[in-house]
């Protein structure tokens, strides 16, 4: 009982673990469940004794306490085999050659946490694939072995361009910048009641600009030198600035590798942060000296990635497949490159197993599965937008074969595939796809509707995003393509946002009968002299506002202040 308790109980109690965890590692009380397997081959001996008072004969005593006790294990095999079985799917390997993949020779590609870092690693060190490639985990960043690694060769990828020595970015001088701006500065002396006249007293407005070099900044950050006077703090590394430019040698830059318009500075901006850690810092450090080598040092960020770490770069990402690629300038056709990224997924990404409609996909795989519909997506509008309608089609047709709906069901990310069907002429794929994402919902809202008003509304959020919310793009879709189907879909929601008010879900039925009837408002102001269209949109208008006069005096007043 000790083993049981003091490996299982014992550790929840001396954690003092909350009741939801990010992850559930129960892997950490493996020594209860060894304890507990002692009880149950204690209690296989148990039953068999108690046979014996029975059957005299010891063997078949001991056959009998088996086969009852052995129909367990196999009822639990039975029941959870396919959930563990991870036969023929090599996604995480896949996944993480194709992040090596997208990147080009001699690149870097900023990754962040486990799941994203370790397939490449293993594809790097085991596979040997793509070793030129440095791949830099943002996570680590945080810690001075990490720079230490980073600053090294590694196979056949370069140190990454960090100019800074170890005692540099070591110790305290590295941990963290601090970002003040002028008007936070005077802001914080007028909250504390002094004078403008004093304020020359207290801080050096000259030195605190709306705008400052960001290879000027690293210097004097690298270098230590003093902060400039000021109200907070007289020690330590201070950016006096929220918005940092790079100075771009434009007739030195090959836009056409970056996929990027030319330009002659490169603006990032800092707005909302108080300051900057050591990760930060050294991707701050890595722009100022690739800038210096004119972007020949391809620069990456993993999709994956977080946005609280992309220091509000987005504008300069050009998307190549599962990667960012940062550029300098302004990316060309929308932030996607077409070539690079048709390339790699129609040839060169490997998948796992996504294609194999018997492998088993837990939630991780049905996470990256969705996110590789989505760059489909992406790719596709792309190639329509640019008028390469034949590529598009032969994107959308292999997205089908490699991401089958027979291994995952189409969902809310597949209907940008179903809107590219119908831009491009093939209604029947695209209302096939749309089908089957309703055919779903449906089943989903009828279960959903044998609950209880309160398990209803307890549920509210799953309800309206992962479904009502769905047919209501649906709607918007059809709104553009098919005068028919929208007005069907009109009259469907209608009929839902109704019995939900009489189920007492007002905020609920609220939210979809305004998404309907913005929708119709809309497309009636937009319909110019297409009379049907106007048509269509005036009778969806009628039917949502009888509904809201009917159940909503709060959409009510909301419309009536706006015609106002």
């Amino acid at each position: 009982f000790m083993l049981f308790f003091m490996t299982g109980i014992a550790i929840v109690l001396y954690l003092n673990q909350t009741p939801f965890e990010p992850r559930e590692r129960d892997y950490a009380y493996a020594g209860s469940f060894y304890a507990f397997s002692i009880w149950i081959g204690i209690g296989v001996a148990g039953i068999a004794g108690f046979l014996r008072n029975y059957l005299s004969n010891t063997a078949i005593a001991g056959g009998a306490a088996t086969l009852l006790s052995i129909l367990i294990p196999i009822q639990m095999a039975a029941q959870n085999w396919d959930d563990h079985d991870r036969s023929n799917r090599t996604s995480a390997r896949d996944i993480g050659k194709n992040y090596l993949t997208s990147v080009a020779p001699n690149g870097i590609i900023f990754c962040n946490g486990d799941n994203d870092t370790f397939p490449l690693w293993y594809a790097q060190e085991v596979e040997g694939y793509r070793t030129d490639v440095r791949v830099c985990n943002l996570s680590y960043l945080q810690t001075e072995w990490y720079v230490d690694q980073m600053v090294r060769d590694s196979y056949d990828s370069e140190p990454l361009p960090i100019s800074w020595t170890q005692q540099q970015y070591s110790g305290d001088r590295g941990t963290h910048a601090y970002l003040f701006t002028r008007q936070q500065i005077e802001g914080a002396l007028r909250n504390s009641n002094i004078p403008p006249y004093q304020f020359p007293t207290h801080f050096n407005a000259a030195a605190f600009k709306d705008s400052m070099s960001l290879t000027e900044v690293m210097e004097n950050l690298r270098d230590g030198v003093e902060p400039p006077l000021n109200p907070f703090i007289d020690k330590g590394g201070v950016i006096p600035s929220n918005k940092l430019y790079l100075d771009i040698d434009s007739a030195k830059v090959d836009w056409a590798e970056l996929n990027a318009e030319p330009t002659s500075r490169m603006t990032i901006n800092l707005e909302g942060k108080s300051g900057v850690y050591r990760q930060e810092l050294m991707i701050l450090e890595l722009l100022s000296n690739i800038n210096k080598d004119n972007w020949n040092r391809p620069l990456y960020y993993a999709t994956t990635v977080g946005h609280d770490t992309h220091l509000n770069m987005t504008g300069n990402f050009s998307l190549n497949g599962l990667t960012y690629r940062v550029t300098p300038g302004y990316p060309l056709e929308n932030g996607v490159n077409t070539e690079i990224m048709f390339d790699n997924m129609m040839n060169k990404f490997e998948w796992g197993g996504f294609d194999n409609p018997k492998v088993y996909l837990d939630e991780n795989n049905r996470r990256m599965f969705s996110q590789m519909r989505n760059l489909f997506a992406m790719l596709i509008e792309a190639l329509i937008n640019k008028g390469e309608n034949e590529k598009a089609l032969q994107a959308l047709e292999k997205s089908l074969i490699v991401l089958p709906a027979a291994s995952m069901p189409f969902g809310h990310e597949s209907i940008p595939l179903a809107e590219s069907y119908l831009r491009l002429g093939e209604v029947d794929k695209g209302n096939a796809i749309i089908k089957e994402i309703e055919d779903r919902i449906i089943l989903n809202l009828d279960w959903y509707n044998r609950l209880s008003p309160k398990q209803m509304a307890n549920n509210a959020t799953d309800i309206l995003h992962y479904n009502l919310g769905v047919l209501v793009r649906i709607t918007d879709l059809y709104q553009i393509y098919d005068h028919d189907k929208y007005a069907a879909h009109v009259d469907d929601l209608l009929s839902w946002s109704q019995f939900y008010y009489s189920q007492g879900l007002g905020q609920l039925a609220n939210t979809v009968l305004k998404q309907v009837t913005d929708g119709s408002i809309r497309g009636f102001y937009s319909a110019g002299d297409d009379t049907i269209k106007q048509a269509v949109e005036e009778q969806a208008m009628e039917k949502s506002f009888q509904l809201i006069q009917q159940y909503s005096p709060e959409l009510l007043q909301h419309y009536n202040n706006q015609r106002q």
